[in-house]
């Protein structure tokens, strides 16, 4: 993962089990709450994915584009 940096909610510590990379994709153990984000800002980009979680998952996902900070 170098380049990112992983993000908890507050009060919490993201660790290795919170993401990991499976034959190619990122994958989201959900625990603790938090999302994934470059540790570079960039001007231009394209940005290209697919996304999807179990219909039984309880939660929030999604991609957030242009954030600032923490």
């Amino acid at each position: 993962f170098a380049g990112w940096e992983m993000i908890a909610a507050e009060g919490q510590t993201p660790d290795a089990a919170s993401w990991s990379r499976i034959d190619g994709e990122l994958h989201c153990s959900g625990k603790p709450v938090g999302y994934l984000r470059t540790a570079e800002a960039f001007d231009e980009f394209i940005l290209e994915f697919e996304w999807k979680y179990p219909a039984d998952a309880p939660g929030n996902s999604g991609v957030l584009v242009h954030i600032d900070g923490p």
